[in-house]
């Protein structure tokens, strides 16, 4: 490749050698049909369930669609808006829940869509439907920059006409849309590597706890038998708070702070808020040693993750300090498996809520601190390689965002 950033001219800053000429730039309507689908009546039980393929923009997600949740029947069809798409059609979220609106996929598979999606089918003697789709990919917010304004911001098949997009001639669409594809497949293998791993470290923890697996000693010997306690047996179940917002002293202190919302993953050490001593004091939230295990109890039910310092919660948590003879990783590892346990404690009409006391009363059975040890060792190997191929992931994901920054105007 060849970098083009001392050259003048519509092309772009990386280039295939051998390619020189600049790049025309069209309205997306000038090279390509755009329209949208259809929901047929769901009250007509005879337009579901049938052979067709039918898209919503929640399957909508820089991705290539094989296959789809719902399907209609060509009655459904026939007496909807709904039309059927080639293989190789562009689809793009004009509207959706949350990030939706503005993502963009390729259809693997014949399918018809609802009317949230529209359908870019371009010409391709002009514009290759790989490069285009790699194209709006790389625009992803500039094209929800677009949006209709109003009570809610929607594309339109007007405003993806209008789109403006700049090509080269097509065997050097060809040559980009396929180096991509080559990225693009790495990460669909990178994902596929990562949800066989946690499906893996899911069976064996389920195993592991029904005792199905059992390890042995350092010598062979099998250990002791697992007792049954309660988890109040098993660790001290702490509550937290918020301080009072409107008094600043209380607030961006050195005390770590934690909301439900912030606990997507295995460990956390870095809240988005901090609690002053002053905050700490003068509210219900307590401060917790390093090691705790956060427990949502509130709205949302049993995520959890290990404090990797002191911190607090606010009251959407009864967080677990484990008792001496216990171990958390293994504490935190049967939480996860046995989530189940607590979702059926729930109370609450506003919102579901799960009390200290329902928690304290939840049965668990329990080896010796040693095979407890090995346990979270063992499960926590697998979590680690879980982590590598994220990273890996994630370099990936860079150099793709890279070079579309690079490849594209």
């Amino acid at each position: 490749m060849e970098n083009e950033k001392l050259k003048v001219g519509n092309v772009p800053n990386l280039r295939f050698k051998g390619f020189e000429e600049e790049w025309e730039s069209k309205k997306l309507g000038e090279v390509a049909t755009v329209s949208s689908g259809g929901t047929p009546n769901r009250a007509i039980a005879s337009y579901w369930n049938g052979s067709i393929p039918w898209v919503s923009t929640g399957l909508i997600n820089f991705n290539f669609i094989n296959k789809v949740d719902e399907y209609i029947t060509e009655e459904g069809l026939d007496n909807s808006s709904a039309k059927l798409f080639s293989q190789g059609t562009l689809l793009i979220a004009m509207y959706g829940q949350g990030k939706t609106r503005g993502k963009v996929a390729m259809l693997n598979i014949e399918a018809t869509t609802n009317q949230a999606c529209g359908a870019i089918t371009t010409n391709k003697n002009i514009l290759n439907p790989l490069f285009a789709f790699q194209n709006l990919t790389k625009r992803y917010d500039e094209i929800r920059d677009l949006s209709n304004q109003g009570g809610q911001e929607n594309l339109s098949a007007g405003i993806i006409k209008g789109i403006e997009i700049n090509f080269p001639k097509i065997p050097e669409q060809q040559k980009i849309a396929s180096f991509l594809s080559l990225i693009d497949e790495r990460i669909t293998t990178q994902n596929k590597i990562i949800g066989e791993l946690n499906v893996l470290k899911t069976t064996v923890a389920k195993k592991i706890f029904s005792q199905q697996l059992r390890f042995k000693d350092d010598v062979g010997n099998d250990f002791q038998e697992w007792e049954c306690k309660n988890l109040q047996d098993v660790c001290t179940i702490i509550g937290g708070g918020t301080p009072e917002t409107n008094k600043i002293e209380y607030w961006n202190g050195d005390i770590q702070w934690f909301t439900p919302t912030e606990i997507k993953s295995n460990f956390v050490s870095k809240s988005e808020r901090t609690i002053s001593i002053s905050g700490l004091k003068n509210s219900s939230a307590k401060l917790l040693p390093k090691g705790t295990i956060l427990l949502t109890t509130r709205a949302t039910i049993g995520e959890v993750a290990i404090s990797l310092e002191e911190c607090a919660t606010n009251q959407g948590f009864q967080s677990l300090v484990v008792k001496k003879n216990y171990n958390n990783v293994f504490l935190f590892n049967w939480l996860k498996v046995n989530k189940y346990e607590l979702e059926k404690r729930v109370n609450g009409s506003t919102f579901p809520e799960i009390s200290k006391s329902e928690i304290e009363k939840i049965e668990i059975v329990t080896p010796c601190l040693e095979e407890q040890t090995k346990i979270a060792n063992f499960l926590s190997s697998i979590d680690q390689k879980i982590q590598t191929e994220k990273q890996i992931l994630e370099l990936l994901e860079k150099q793709k965002k890279y070079l579309l920054q690079q490849m594209f105007i």
